[in-house]
């Protein structure tokens, strides 16, 4: 997938199905859009998306935190734009991409893999708003890990757990039980021995293989992948965590994809006796559902500072992160789009007063980008239930 090239934030050039939101003179009162090309934005628009579920990850900005009615809330009127059947809202306040990749992990997730439905992602605001400085390389680093492993879950059909032997085989005496506190099920192994392997027989196009990163140099470990006895890849999982994980490290996928027929996957622990954390696989789904992932609009430096002044707290470093974000799904097919605020949203009358959270105006630029872009998914994104 390759992202469009798109005109800066505020510019008045946009695309032809847009919808009029950026108005200047557009009001809120009590609570309600008044100007009739806001409201627009509001209106129920038949869809290809009509009948599905809605889900949605995220921070502050989707989690409808009273700035207006709910029913303006970015979620809900994207929901009610398509056409569809419901909503589930997982957005919390403070969230980052790890955050929401743990919602998923730990069992406090909406999401099922191999549910339908048409899932949103948004939480990029908090690495730099919340983060100290020196977090920012080590964040940057950990969000393109937390983004591929979210994804990767929610195109899934299933999750085979560790202990699985039915399809895998891990070297005898090699791995022994762990219990991190976010780890599905609560349970994963790991090994610290030099070509300790997993050896996984699957029939599935694609196998995403569920690994643990941690920040900095500590713990971790190099590893290797074949496929069918020919080398695949390597990586490590050193370094890879982002400094916002709620537990000081977080899942990350290496993914396998173009299987064919039945396929022999082999994972083995690199040199060294660094701890290789092994939670199980993904199969991909043949069907996996449509995912938008929005970048976010760049506040002015008042709202960048919400939480006090920072090398990182910058509209030039907000733009690095869309664009790690933009990139990240990039690796991903045309089910995956990414929604872009930016060329439309005027922070005059589209933020609340803390120069921060978007006001109705602005909930409404999020939400029209988003669904923009849902309409445009393929009919293979199986939406329907």
């Amino acid at each position: 997938m390759t992202m469009p090239s798109l005109p800066a934030q505020g510019s008045t050039s946009w695309m032809p199905w847009a919808t009029g939101v950026q108005d200047a003179a557009s009001q809120v009162k009590d609570g309600r859009l008044t100007d009739t090309s806001l409201r627009a934005a509001y209106e129920r628009r038949p869809a290809p998306l009509d009948g599905t579920h809605v889900y949605g990850y995220g921070d502050s900005f989707l989690a409808e935190l009273g700035n207006f009615p709910a029913e303006q809330g970015i979620i809900p009127v994207v929901a009610n734009r398509v056409g569809a059947a419901g909503y589930t809202n997982g957005a919390l306040a403070g969230s980052t991409l790890a955050h929401a990749l743990a919602m998923l992990v730990d069992g406090a997730a909406i999401w099922t893999p191999g549910t339908r439905g048409l899932v949103l992602i948004k939480a990029v605001i908090n690495s730099v708003i919340n983060l100290a400085a020196a977090d920012d390389i080590q964040e940057k680093i950990g969000i393109a890990e937390a983004l591929r492993a979210m994804i990767c879950m929610i195109r899934a059909a299933t999750w085979v757990n560790e202990d699985v032997t039915a399809n895998q085989v891990l070297s005898i005496g090699q791995w022994s039980a762990s219990s991190p506190p976010t780890v599905r099920g609560g349970s994963i192994v790991k090994s610290v021995v030099e070509g300790a392997t997993v050896t996984i027989t699957t029939t599935a196009h694609e196998i995403d293989l569920m690994l643990l990163t941690f920040p900095g140099t500590t713990a971790g470990s190099p590893f290797s992948v074949t496929v069918n006895g020919d080398y695949h890849g390597s990586g490590t999982t050193v370094g890879q965590a982002a400094p916002s994980a709620s537990n000081g490290y977080h899942h990350m996928t290496y993914r396998v994809t173009g299987l064919t027929g039945t396929s022999t996957v082999v994972l083995t622990h690199g040199a060294g006796t660094g701890e290789l954390f092994y939670d199980g696989y993904l199969e991909a789904s043949p069907t996996p559902p449509g995912v938008v992932v929005c970048l976010d609009s760049v506040p002015a430096a008042a709202g960048l500072e919400i939480n006090g002044a920072g090398t990182n707290r910058t509209a030039a470093n907000l733009e690095a992160y869309n664009a790690i974000i933009a990139q990240g799904c990039s690796e991903f097919d045309d089910l995956v789009r990414v929604a872009d605020p930016r060329p439309r949203f005027n922070n005059a009358n589209g933020r609340a007063t803390d120069l921060l959270h978007p006001s109705a105006i602005g909930a409404a630029n999020y939400a029209d980008a988003i669904y923009s872009q849902a309409v445009l998914l393929p009919a293979s994104a199986g939406l329907l239930p």
